[in-house]
């Protein structure tokens, strides 16, 4: 985001204006953890005590805002199952340790509100086609317990899938979507990289029948099933607009964009439609690959806002080190325009490793704003007035409501040129701060979407 900041103030409590012109970069990232629940890794462990979940999960966010995030990503619908109440599908095994048997609490109302009292960004992470899985042939898929016509899932080797080829498959997607987003104040719906299955070795997706009788004149069936895929992010990104525009729309993909292609996710034109808000491939390598396809998706930072998601699990199973992550952080700072951060999974934050504390301590040093979707639903801020120093205190006056301050600084040895790279110095509720080092201190104003204000004149701290 680039601010033309006109300047004020030559000493600590001077406002005095002039015409200079510098081009003002601010900083923006997203900073999230995936917080997986299938198979309960991360929540709730087989803890199913309504007390012990809630403290647990409140744990989790109490040690994000310690680290300075600002967003998680919560699985609410791993296999045709859910986190809260719904007309479609069944209350999730993960939650009570019985697919069907409710809880006795709204989970996702209280997760959504825990988060939003930290100031934390809530995603609901979905997967939108899978059902059930088993380890092998002979072994049952759990029972479906809901309304669902059995033309609607296939059976493949070791997974159930609802149907991509179908209209109603999509359609049941888009209105569990529209469930999740009218009920419940998310900020975004996230999907990561299950679209169709990974198959074992020899087998084919039994999908013969809809090809000859769904597939437009001259489809392959890979074109048909690329094509079945790309219907669903449409009606889903469709959906989500039309309902509450201000929610994002993030799409999770393998990093290798070769793997995409097996499953039929053509992520890089999904972003080229704007279909998706945010595009945060999954870099669990080490060199060259997260190099490769770190430089490889950068490239679709004109369409979709990128970011990156780290296997800080690997570090968690002692696959990876932390010398291997930071070195990760230092390839992604080649592309600018990565605008996000995230680490799978939230479990790896609570694995005793004061390693991975000072890792995320350095990295997020300072707090973040995240980055928007760009779907302006509430009016533009103003900028800030009347800032001024005394000393150390910074203060400022404001006519917006319901926003936070950003308070951003401008280090002494870029005020001679064209470009500047601001620093976020604090958020704040507050109409004043105390400032420390020297430098020139901008305001902004933020509402709960983050849009953001132009910003104020400056003060210079000496």
């Amino acid at each position: 985001m680039v601010f033309l900041a006109a300047c004020s103030s030559d000493d600590d409590s001077s406002t005095k204006v002039d015409n200079t012109k510098q081009e003002i970069i601010l900083p923006k990232d997203l900073r999230a953890v995936w917080f997986t629940t299938v198979w309960q890794r991360d929540w709730p462990q087989n803890q199913f005590d309504v007390s012990v979940q809630k403290k647990m999960y409140t744990d989790y966010l109490d040690k994000m805002v310690e680290l300075n995030f600002n967003s998680i990503f919560v699985q609410v619908r791993s296999m045709a199952d859910a986190f809260y109440k719904s007309k479609y599908e069944p209350w999730s095994a993960n939650i009570t340790g019985v697919r069907g048997q409710d809880p006795g609490y709204d989970v996702m109302r209280f997760m959504v509100e825990e988060a939003h009292k930290r100031g934390l960004e809530f995603h609901a992470w979905i997967n939108p086609y899978r059902i059930s899985t088993r380890a092998k042939v002979a072994d049952s898929f759990a029972p479906l317990k809901m309304e669902l016509e059995e033309n609607m899932y296939v059976d493949c080797q070791k997974i159930r899938v609802y149907n991509p080829a179908l209209p109603e498959v999509r359609q049941r997607l888009a209105d569990i979507v529209l469930e999740i987003i009218n009920n419940y104040d998310v900020d975004g719906i996230v999907m990561d990289d299950y679209f169709y299955p990974s198959l074992e070795p020899g087998e084919e997706f039994p999908d013969a029948k809809d090809y000859s009788e769904l597939a437009e004149v001259g489809q392959t069936k890979d074109q048909f099933r690329f094509s079945n895929v790309d219907k669903t992010i449409k009606l889903l990104h469709e959906s989500i607009v039309a309902a509450r525009p201000e929610v994002s729309f993030t799409v999770s993909p393998q990093g290798n964009a070769d793997n995409n292609k097996k499953i039929y996710a053509d992520v890089e034109s999904w972003t080229k439609e704007k279909w998706v808000d945010f595009v945060m491939p999954q870099l669990y390598y080490d060199e060259p690959n997260f190099s490769k396809w770190a430089n490889h998706w950068s490239r679709y930072s004109w369409y979709s806002v990128p970011m990156i998601a780290y296997g800080l699990y690997k570090v968690e199973d002692g696959s990876f080190n932390v010398a291997q992550i930071q070195r990760q952080f230092e390839v992604a700072d080649r592309y600018p325009r990565y605008m996000g951060t995230t680490f799978y999974s939230a479990k790896a934050l609570f694995s005793g490793n004061g390693e991975v504390d000072d890792l995320i301590k350095s990295r997020f040093a300072n707090p973040a704003l995240i980055p928007h979707n760009g779907r302006k639903v509430l009016p533009e801020p103003t900028a800030p007035v009347g800032v001024s120093l005394s000393g150390s205190v910074l203060s400022w006056d404001s006519n917006n409501s319901d926003v936070i301050f950003a308070v951003y600084r401008v280090a002494p040895s870029f005020y001679d040129s064209d470009k500047a790279r601001a620093e976020l110095v604090v958020l704040t509720k507050e109409k004043t701060t105390e400032v420390n080092s020297s430098g020139r201190y901008y305001i902004t104003a933020v509402n709960k979407r983050n849009h953001e204000s132009n910003l104020s004149l400056y003060v210079e701290k000496k």
